[in-house]
């Protein structure tokens, strides 16, 4: 479920490094509390506001706010939810530097540089028209905006490269 989650978080445009952190945490057994389910009080259909198209409110739509301007970021989780092995993860925001097939370098906005290697197990998603379709390294090119997230220290294992913009 949490794969699903995280499609439909990077789909909406919530934030690409959050939804490539999402993705990330299921990645080599990781579990993440990031998204887990908030408990709600039961809510009537006449009690509920109708919300008709309108733009989330409150701290929810400012954390998404937020979420778009990450740079970059690295955190570690527990490889299991009772391990004792635990798991780096990164992510960076910004212009691909250099690309080849076996590694991608990205530099953020405010010149943190990282690269990560690429195996044949990374996955490449591509903006094309406002729609989200998969991709092979080769469809990356030098200078691309993109976000990649991976695991690994000290050197990062791209798990997942998202290139473009949702327009």
């Amino acid at each position: 479920m949490t794969n699903k989650i995280a499609t439909t978080i990077g789909a909406a445009g919530i934030g690409a490094v959050a939804a490539a952190a999402v993705l990330l945490s299921t990645q080599a057994g990781a579990q993440s509390t990031a998204l887990a389910p908030a408990a709600a009080a039961p809510t009537s259909p006449s009690s509920a506001p109708a919300t008709h198209g309108a733009k989330p409110a409150g701290k929810g739509h400012r954390a998404a706010v937020r979420l778009k301007r990450i740079q970059h970021g690295t955190w570690v989780t527990r490889q299991g939810r009772n391990s004792t092995t635990f798991v780096t993860h990164s992510a960076v925001q910004g212009s691909v530097t250099a690309v080849s097939a076996t590694s991608i370098s990205v530099k953020s906005a405010d010149n943190y540089a990282a690269t990560f290697t690429v195996t044949k197990e990374t996955k490449v998603k591509v903006w094309n028209n406002g729609t989200l379709a998969d991709g092979t390294i080769s469809s990356v090119k030098t200078g691309a905006h993109v976000v990649v997230a991976g695991v690994g220290a000290p050197t990062a294992t791209a798990g997942h490269i998202l290139v473009g913009t949702r327009k």
